[in-house]
């Protein structure tokens, strides 16, 4: 792992427990043991580190997701595999998704930023809708809801639950909504 992977990595988990606008530089240069002009030479400003850790938590979503579409499971074990990263997430003491906490943030947030965080609730939501609408052709899902309106509560109950399990310093919170919402379909 090369240092603009460190920085990225340390970013990321800023972001996740205290919030974009609530670390600087400074503060990456000093968990890691470096200048600040170490870290500005990866990334010149704050938003173009904001915008590439959201990128690479996309991208990194993005090929699990696509790992997941490749194994054609029912819907059960899909919801049930998209599920673990949540959880891994619920699990990390005083973390929340990344695009969860900048989404509190949002209107605060440089536009390039912005930018991938709507790229990254879209992304979810239409994998969801696309997951449903096939569960739907072959019986599987037949909830008397749209798919992509139930895609978009899941979704932000999942978010939620993650925000309130933090807030609450309660995990099974997380665990506990995230059932429950496997058994709707």
């Amino acid at each position: 792992m090369g240092r603009a992977d460190e920085i990225l990595d340390l970013a990321q988990e800023m972001i996740q427990t205290r919030g974009f606008n609530a670390f600087s530089f400074q503060d990456i240069a000093h968990e890691l043991g470096i200048k600040k002009a170490s870290v500005q030479f990866y990334f010149p400003k704050k938003e173009d580190l904001g915008q590439k850790v959201v990128q690479r938590y996309c991208d990194r979503f993005d090929t699990f997701l696509e790992d997941l579409d490749r194994k054609n499971l029912s819907l059960r074990e899909s919801l049930a595999r998209y599920l673990v990263p949540f959880y891994q997430v619920s699990q990390g003491g005083n973390l929340v998704c990344l695009c969860g906490v900048l989404g509190g943030e949002f209107v605060s947030l440089p536009n390039q930023v912005q930018q991938e965080v709507e790229t990254f609730f879209r992304k979810q939501e239409v994998w969801l809708t696309q997951r449903l609408k096939k569960s739907a052709e072959t019986g599987e899902f037949s909830a008397n809801a749209d798919p992509a309106a139930w895609a978009k509560s899941f979704f932000a109950a999942l978010q939620g639950a993650l925000i309130i399990a933090r807030s609450r310093h309660d995990p099974d919170y997380f665990h506990q909504v995230a059932q429950t919402l496997q058994q709707i379909t």
